[in-house]
């Protein structure tokens, strides 16, 4: 045997404590692998499983080519399992098809406060052995449940923090609504307003402690009409006087009809998106408009608001500098005018997202209108403007700003620039942090503004004074 024999295998003679320091920074599909060594290394494995707290199934288990069966194996040895997850977007996840008994939990897991009920198969029985089983759970997510399971899940839970049900509209009735625990703090639904009573949404006063509302409305509220819808939601919503964040996607009512006649002054984030309402004179369903009466009245809803998401609305009317404490402004996809846009000057926003306009035309955005709001907004760092990547006069527009920015923005100024990612290889270097769009999460689903291809300028001599537009020169409308 040869002399240096005896070295090969020295990672044997570490101490214990010093093999489970190096072994518990292994993913877990790397441990599960590595216990296969040797007794020892399966036992020291062992001992990293049971201190387990975080398990995500797409992440540790199905992302790494590991099944249900797999999950059933290591479950059993996670007693100090905290959270068991199925993924970090819930409305974006795929169906689950290796789906597993939620007994495995019940038996296993006392520990647990957080878990995704997405990858199990579930009954009545089974839930209420869940909450029984594990007095400490006060996360959720419910998205294949029936609505007899749900109400045994509300009814078991009184300690229930945070409840998201993504894709549960044809159950989620009134019944669900009025068993919602008062202790509750966030809430993510799926509204379907065609089998909800007028008052329904009322029942949202119940939960006092509610900080994070999110309500996806998934069909038309023909029923009773949004003269009911917004209202409803109103009373709810005066019942929660420490709601922070408010998202209301395809919301069928006025916004203004939507919000306590008192405001909410705690609110800090508002995302509004994709609302249609019926106007007083007609029937026809008209894509969202805040109108001026509306803006008006926001400021002093809303007095703290600090983030406003606005996609896919016409923002005409708004007059940015009442929101004096406003921090994230996303209009993507909103048709933005300039005027609009300079009322942003002095604000302390840190964050913007804009879509690049189609055409060219006086009133909209231009290169240089955003370059005087950038250097009228001294806290800015980051600057996001969407667009498709197929389209060359983005990137135009985006040569334009970067040089009207060249010699204006100041050295200690640090702001970066998120574009397509076909833009970054012809953009100069300058004063501006380039990068892919994709990085900033403002333009994953990005919404086009403007007009049709076949209305595009197509005069090529204005282009290419466009191009040469800088933020001392003759402004070239966009």
């Amino acid at each position: 045997m040869p002399e240096d024999a005896a070295d090969v295998f020295h990672i044997d003679r570490l101490p214990n404590e010093l093999l489970d320091r190096i072994l518990s920074y292994l993913q877990l599909h790397e441990l599960l692998l590595v216990r296969k060594v040797s007794l020892r290394w399966a036992d020291t494995g062992l001992v990293i499983l049971s201190r387990w707290k975080q398990l995500n199934y797409l992440e540790d288990i199905s992302g790494h080519g590991l099944t249900g069966t797999t999950m059933e194996m290591i479950l059993p040895m996670m007693p100090s399992l905290k959270s068991l997850t199925f993924a970090s977007a819930p409305r974006l996840r795929p169906r689950v098809l290796d789906v597993i008994g939620l007994e495995v939990v019940v038996t296993n897991c006392p520990k647990l406060e957080k878990i995704d009920l997405t990858i199990f198969r579930t009954s009545e029985l089974s839930i209420k052995q869940l909450c029984i089983a594990c007095p400490n759970l006060v996360d959720v997510t419910a998205d294949e449940i029936i609505e007899d399971e749900l109400l045994v899940l509300l009814r078991h839970l009184p300690k229930l923090r945070r409840l998201q049900l993504p894709n549960l509209s044809p159950i989620f009735s009134e019944k669900c609504l009025a068993e919602l625990p008062i202790a509750l703090e966030s809430l993510e639904l799926d509204y379907n307003a065609d089998i909800m009573s007028s008052d329904g949404l009322q029942q949202l006063a119940r939960c006092s402690m509610l900080r994070e509302l999110t309500i996806y409305t998934t069909e038309v509220y023909e029923s009773y009409g949004f003269e009911y819808y917004g209202p409803d939601l109103a009373i709810g919503l005066a019942g929660c006087p420490l709601l922070e964040k408010l998202t209301l996607e395809n919301l069928n009512a006025r916004l203004e009809d939507s919000l306590p006649s008192a405001g909410i002054p705690t609110l800090r984030y508002l995302k509004v998106s994709n609302i249609d309402f019926v106007t007083s004179e007609s029937e026809m369903r008209l894509p969202v408009y805040l109108d001026s009466h509306t803006m008006d009245m926001l400021p002093t809803l809303v007095p703290g608001l600090q983030s406003l998401i606005l996609p896919k609305c016409d923002v005409s009317d708004i007059q940015f500098y009442r929101f004096t404490q406003l921090r994230e402004l996303n209009l993507m996809g909103a048709c933005v005018f300039g005027d609009c846009l300079d009322t942003l000057h002095g604000l302390p926003i840190t964050s913007l997202c804009l879509s690049i306009p189609l055409h060219m035309k006086k009133d909209r955005l231009t290169p240089g209108r955003i370059a005087r709001m950038v250097l009228a907004c001294p806290s800015l760092t980051t600057l996001a403007l969407c667009s498709e990547d197929s389209f060359p006069r983005g990137k135009r527009f985006c040569r334009a700003l970067v040089d009207a920015l060249q010699d204006e923005l100041s050295a200690d100024r640090s702001v970066t620039l998120y574009v397509p990612e076909d833009y970054l290889q012809d953009l100069p270097a300058g004063p501006l942090r380039m990068v892919n769009q994709k990085e900033s999460g403002y333009c994953e689903d990005h919404i086009s503004c403007g007009v049709d291809d076949e209305e595009w300028t197509s005069d090529e001599d204005e282009v290419s004074r466009f191009i040469a537009d800088t933020y001392h020169g003759n402004e070239i409308w966009w």
